[in-house]
């Protein structure tokens, strides 16, 4: 089974049949039931936890419970913090980081995120995108959020999906020169079959991308 589960109240609800998540008491309860389900580590993330002033999570190995606050930011660029804060969890135990210690870095991380990016304003949708590459913008390590921001300041990150080209009707090449030539300084290649994306990946290299941007 899985070394850790990170669902949010209304999908650790989900998981467990329906059942109310209103308390933190609530929360560690599904903590308990989700572990018996096989993970080895299960944190419950109470983000959307009503009446809570600070952003608590549950952390539970088993033996143990912990409950990590942090402040609440209010911001409606929160899109993509899930998927974060798993990444980064992932990331610290590739590191050789002890499970506790690694959620603890992606907490304080996505935190720390949403502070710096807290006042962005893209788009017209309810829910805004936080800004993930802080650290390589700041020049430092402080993570301190600049006075005033910049739109024209942020990474673009692309996506590319071999099965959404198929419905454009496009190539990979294609896909990528037209990220590039939109302002993306990261593209992501995305392929199911591995023989095919090598090949892909030499095309986009030889017929796109700059020399000096191939690492």
């Amino acid at each position: 089974m899985a070394d850790i589960v990170t669902p949010n109240i209304k999908e650790a609800s989900a998981l467990l049949g329906g059942i109310r998540l209103e308390t933190v008491a609530d929360m560690r309860t599904a903590a308990e039931l989700l572990h018996a389900l096989g993970p080895r580590n299960v944190l419950v993330k109470g983000g959307d936890l009503p009446g809570s002033l600070d952003a608590v999570d549950i952390f539970f190995n088993g033996e143990h419970f912990y409950e990590l606050r942090s402040s609440r930011i209010k911001t409606h660029n929160t899109h993509g913090t899930g998927c974060t804060l798993a990444s980064c969890i992932a990331a610290e135990l590739a590191k050789g980081s002890p499970m506790l210690t690694a959620v603890r870095v992606a907490k304080r991380y996505v935190e720390t995120a949403l502070e710096y990016s807290k006042d962005i304003l893209i788009g017209n949708g309810i829910q805004g995108p936080f800004d993930h590459l802080l650290r390589l913008k700041s020049g430092s390590h402080s993570f301190r959020r600049k006075d005033a921001f910049n739109p024209s300041d942020l990474f673009l990150y692309a996506v590319t999906d071999s099965g959404m080209n198929k419905k454009w009707g496009r190539s990979m090449v294609d896909a990528v020169a037209e990220a590039i030539q939109g302002g993306a300084t990261i593209v992501q290649l995305r392929m199911l079959k591995q023989g095919i994306f090598w090949k892909q990946r030499s095309r986009v290299l030889q017929s796109v991308v700059p020399m000096e941007f191939c690492y």
